[in-house]
């Protein structure tokens, strides 16, 4: 080992050393390499930035699946209605175009010749129909707490 790879191992261990445990580990925990970084400053500077764009990205990825729940339910019906032969209007309750779907898959059924398609599409409507199911029951859910948080407001503020 030359005296130069000797020299900069030992700059990386002390500057390594100059963090404290519980920055080194936050480091390591985030991906980072804690000798990427010269100073305790800098590494504190650095986590709070990974931080932040985490709960930034969890924050945007989760409303963006919140809002768009119902509307995913209802592309897939709509993929599912055309696999199975059906239009369907724009207006169209998700209630009656479930009954539509499974109108069409019993008389599938009855033809006999499409065991495995019908097979599949009854499981993927079961699967959508459960899906808006657990949708339908948070929104409900959702209502509530707000009507009870209304409630406790009006209490407090004596109205």
């Amino acid at each position: 080992m030359s005296i130069n790879a000797i020299n900069s191992q030992l700059f990386l261990f002390t500057r390594a050393n100059k963090l404290r445990q519980v920055t080194r580990q936050a480091l390591i925990a985030l991906g980072i390499d804690p000798n990427s970084v010269s100073s305790e400053e800098e590494a504190q500077a650095l986590i709070k930035q990974l931080l932040s764009q985490k709960v930034q990205t969890s924050q945007t990825s989760e409303s963006k699946k919140t809002c768009s729940a119902e509307s995913e339910i209802i592309a897939r019906a709509k993929s599912l209605a055309s696999l199975v032969g059906i239009t369907l209007t724009e207006a169209q309750p998700l209630d009656k175009t479930f009954q539509d779907i499974s109108d069409k898959i019993d008389s599938l059924s009855r033809d006999g010749d499409n065991y495995a398609l019908v097979q599949e599409c009854r499981s993927k409507l079961e699967s959508l129909k459960e899906d808006y199911f657990y949708l339908k029951r948070n929104e409900g859910a959702v209502f509530a707490a707000m009507d009870f948080n209304a409630n406790i407001n009006k209490m407090l503020l004596g109205l």
